[in-house]
């Protein structure tokens, strides 16, 4: 439990900038230190996987980001398992065929 008050502490400050993130390199680093301080567990192992997740989308590493996002869905988050229905191509084209029947 204090690993992961630890970890949540640093998370905060990682995560929790005013500036935009252009290059993502460092960000990077600091979520991998989150992760391991949290051991890939707990809200923060949580939040850093969804956060790294975004990033390796960003940068279209679409395997990876699916990883994290299905790591992060299995501890529970919400937020990844939409992700994961996003980057799923038959749930992408069902949503898109589901948007133009609602049109009619």
């Amino acid at each position: 439990m204090y690993v992961d008050t630890i970890a949540a502490s640093y998370g905060f400050m990682c995560y929790h900038r005013a500036e935009p993130i252009e290059d993502t390199t460092k960000a990077l680093k600091d979520i991998d230190q989150a992760l391991k301080l949290s051991n890939h567990t707990g809200r923060t192992g949580c939040r850093a996987l969804c956060q790294r997740g975004i990033l390796k989308r960003k940068n279209n590493d679409i395997d990876g980001a699916r990883e994290d996002f299905d790591m992060a869905a299995k501890l529970g988050s919400k937020f990844a398992r939409t992700q994961l229905i996003e980057l799923n191509p038959f749930a992408a084209l069902c949503n898109q065929m589901l948007r133009e029947v609602m049109k009619m």
